[in-house]
C-alpha cells in the first residue's frame, strides 16, 4: 500500500496540527469537509498552518484522489477526521486506520511496496551536525537523527518492528534496503 504525496502532506499538516469536531453529522461535501477538519486543525493552534494552506492542500489531495477514482475513499478518512480528531497528540493514521488503509488500497490497489525517503536539517538551537532522515514504506517505516557527529540514532515508526532501533553513518546511508533489515517484518 501507498498513499499519493499530496495525501502525505494533508497528513503532515493534521498530524502536526490535530483537532476535530464531535459532530457526528459531519458535512458530506468533499470541500466542506476537508474545511471542516482544517477549521478545527487551525483552531486548536498546534501547528502554524494557517486555514488557506491547510483548504488548499486538501484540496489538492482530494483532486488527486478523484483523479484515481478514490475520491469516496478520501473522503471518508476527512469524515473519520471530522468526528474524531480531539487533539493535537493524536496520530491521524492510527485514529482512522480503517478508512486509510482502505484510501491507501485505492490508491495502490497492487499492493506494491513502493517508499519514500525525506531528509532536514537542523532547527534554531540544534548542532551544527545534526542531520535527520525518514523512510516512508506502506508496511513500515524509520526515523533517524543523529546522536553525534558520525552516526545516527535510529527506530521503526511503525510495522511490525515498531521501537526497535538500530544506526546509520550518515543518511545516504540509510537506504530502504538498510531499512527494512530493521523494520521490515
Amino acid at each position: 500500500m501507498r498513499i499519493s504525496k499530496p495525501v502525505w502532506l494533508l497528513l503532515a499538516l493534521i498530524a502536526g496540527a490535530c483537532g476535530g469536531s464531535s459532530n457526528s453529522d459531519a458535512p458530506q461535501d468533499p470541500a466542506l469537509l476537508i474545511q471542516d477538519v482544517c477549521e478545527t486543525v487551525v483552531g486548536l493552534n498546534c501547528s502554524s498552518i494557517t486555514l488557506q494552506q491547510c483548504i488548499e492542500s486538501g484540496d489538492e489531495a482530494r483532486a488527486e484522489a478523484a483523479a484515481k477514482g478514490c475520491g469516496a475513499a478520501f473522503d471518508a478518512v476527512m469524515q473519520c477526521y471530522a468526528q474524531k480528531l480531539t487533539d493535537c497528540s493524536q496520530d491521524p493514521q492510527d485514529l482512522c486506520a480503517t478508512q486509510f488503509e482502505a484510501a491507501e488500497a485505492c490508491d495502490n490497489p497492487a499492493g506494491g511496496d513502493e517508499c519514500s525517503l525525506g531528509s532536514g536539517g537542523a532547527g534554531p538551537g540544534a548542532p551544527p551536525y545534526f542531520r535527520q532522515c525518514d523512510i516512508f514504506c506502506p508496511a513500515w517505516g524509520a526515523h533517524c537523527e543523529s546522536d553525534s557527529p558520525t552516526t545516527l540514532a535510529c527506530s521503526c515508526t511503525q510495522g511490525p518492528k515498531a521501537g526497535a532501533t538500530f544506526g546509520a553513518a550518515s543518511c545516504q546511508e540509510l537506504t530502504v534496503n538498510l531499512g527494512a533489515q530493521h523494520c521490515k517484518g
